[in-house]
């Protein structure tokens, strides 16, 4: 029992022992441990106070390195703003320039038309007046050469009364002593008048209603617009002739037998014909349904010189004829430089619509005549009335009888009765 007591606290001894080693190591441990501690912590000081400098050497240069690229930024951005309102203001002073520019040309295209408007009806009215002028100066020399014409004219025709008479005294006496030869040769006397009167008639040129005294014809001074080559015919005449140049002027619904009629006469004259279509160069649809070609169109040689003018008549082609601001050009260059104007049927429509040739002698076809104005002496009875520089004839059964009279008027009575042969115009109505 002893020994277990004893073992008891022996082995108390022992535990407590152990105890005393333990509380001893473990004060040391933790001793050692808030050593350790102290200096992890002083560590971790030194690391965290580190690690703030260098957080805030980092933030100050992030910060640095911010305000520099805003910096940066803001002076592209500046920059580019700048730029782009440059661009606006230099594209929106260009369009204000441009408007302003526009504006400014349209305020000069309204006063230059007004002004032009202006001078051309200055022009008009001041060429209206010399018209005027000029037509009554006319009138005047024609009512006194037609006085003098007529006081003339009763002179002669007293001075033939009186011959007329003293011949037929004389005649009848000569009749009193030959009266018994008389029977014998009656019938050969008369088969040799008839003979005479027919080759009268044959050899007789055509009616000239009036004839002003008027100089030799104006020529115009071009370059031929054909080559002679093109309007190359037989020679029919005994003479060399100087070439000269005409146009005709036609239009749909225009005559056919007048247009190649005249062309035919008076290229076999040696002129150098042009026919020109009012519309361009497509074809021609005449009255009868033929189709012509024309040669040129009239806007391409209006501003050539013509030695004569030719109108041609129709039903709706002289209508339109007359009513072309072209026409109504040539005419008047013509009228001035005072060629020859030729119309035919209701080709007289250009003259009269343009107020040309006022007072002259005219004819014209019965389906005009009460379309024409009273300042024209209007000979219904002629076929074709030469008055100065104007030949005006009837209708297609005239045109050659119109055709010869522009052939007489520049080539003379002896070519004129040898293209009168060929054509075998005989006898010529009066």
């Amino acid at each position: 029992m002893k020994f277990v007591i004893l073992a008891l606290f022996l082995s108390f001894v022992v535990v407590l022992n152990a105890s005393r080693d333990v509380d001893v190591d473990s004060t040391t441990v933790r001793a050692d441990l808030d050593s350790r501690t102290t200096t992890d912590d002083s560590n971790l000081a030194n690391e965290d106070s580190k690690n703030r400098e260098q957080i805030k050497r980092d933030t100050k240069r992030n910060n640095q390195q911010m305000n520099k690229d805003e910096t940066k930024r803001d002076k592209i951005i500046v920059s580019r703003r700048d730029e782009q309102t440059s661009k606006d203001e230099s594209k929106r002073d260009d369009v204000s320039e441009s408007k302003r520019d526009n504006q400014i040309s349209k305020d000069e295209s309204k006063r230059d038309e007004i002004v032009v408007s202006r001078r051309d009806e200055q022009t008009g009215r001041d060429e209206s007046k010399r018209d005027d002028v000029s037509e009554s100066k006319r009138d005047n020399q024609i009512s006194k050469d037609e006085s003098k014409r007529d006081e003339q004219t009763g002179k002669d025709e007293s001075k033939r009364d009186e011959q007329t008479g003293r011949d037929e005294s004389k005649r009848d006496e000569q009749l009193s002593k030959d009266e018994p030869k008389k029977d014998n040769k009656s019938r050969d006397e008369s088969k040799k008048e008839n003979k005479k009167r027919e080759d009268e008639l044959n050899n007789s040129q055509p009616k000239v209603v009036v004839e002003l005294d008027d100089p030799k014809p104006v020529l115009a001074k071009v370059v031929r617009l054909r080559a002679p080559e093109q309007d190359q015919v037989e020679n029919i005449v005994d003479e060399e002739l100087p070439r000269l140049s005409a146009i005709l002027i036609v239009a749909n619904q225009s005559s056919s037998i007048q247009t190649t009629v005249v062309a035919d006469v008076l290229r076999f004259a040696n002129f150098s014909v042009i026919i020109a279509g009012l519309d361009g160069e497509g074809p021609i649809q005449f009255l009868s349904n033929i189709t012509l070609i024309p040669d040129a169109s009239l806007e391409s040689v209006a501003n050539n010189d013509f030695d004569v003018i030719v109108l041609i008549g129709g039903l709706e082609g002289p209508v339109n004829v007359a009513r072309s601001p072209i026409v109504k050009k040539m005419l008047l260059k013509q009228y001035k430089e005072r060629r020859l104007i030729s119309a035919i049927c209701g080709g007289v429509l250009s003259v009269s619509q343009n107020k040309l040739f006022w007072g002259r002698r005219i004819t014209t076809h019965p389906k005009y005549r009460e379309d024409l104005p009273n300042h024209y002496k209007l000979l219904n009875d002629s076929r074709v009335v030469h008055d100065g520089n104007l030949i005006t004839s009837q209708g297609p059964a005239t045109s050659f009888e119109f055709a010869l009279a522009i052939v007489d008027y520049f080539r003379g009575s002896t070519v004129f009765q040898q293209i009168r042969t060929f054509f075998s115009v005989f006898p010529l109505l009066q």
